[in-house]
């Protein structure tokens, strides 16, 4: 079970490591014909004929993975923190099935914030990679984080 750490927990440059993911085609499918029905994501058939040669996850998939990663590592955050964006989010690679999928996440900024007092911005650098060490997913994940209670 991942750790809830607060603001202050948290250094510039350390990097927490997720478990791995694997993806399945049912999951593929299933998400893409809910939330992101093209083709490339739910018709086999018709995937194998892109220039991408196969069913390939959606990229809000893969977000959504990443989040799990994220929310099951260590990096995770204290209960209450309220993501409030995601910045230079980059697809690098397509997700498929079969691929096992593991994040590095780095504390890349600290910012008290001036309007919480006691709370603070964590910028947190995602980069995920698949079994080939491909890297499939870029981004710089923001959460407003509380700190911990000063007695």
């Amino acid at each position: 079970m991942a750790l809830a750490r607060y603001f202050d927990d948290f250094v510039v440059g350390q990097v927490f490591h997720s478990a791995e993911y694997q993806v399945t085609e049912d999951e593929i499918v299933n998400f893409a014909r809910q939330y992101d029905p093209q083709p490339m994501h739910t018709d086999l058939e018709f995937a194998r004929r892109t220039k991408f040669g196969g069913l390939i996850a959606s990229g809000f998939h893969t977000a959504a993975i990443v989040m799990r990663l994220f929310a099951t590592s260590d990096a995770s955050t204290a209960q209450g923190s309220v993501g409030i964006g995601i910045d230079r989010l980059r697809w690098r690679a397509p997700v498929r099935s079969g691929d096992r999928l593991r994040a590095a996440f780095t504390i890349e900024s600290l910012a008290p914030s001036s309007r919480r007092p006691g709370w603070g911005t964590v910028g947190t650098h995602a980069q995920v990679h698949n079994q080939d060490n491909v890297e499939v997913y870029d981004a710089l994940m923001l959460a407003l984080v509380p700190g911990r209670e000063r007695n």
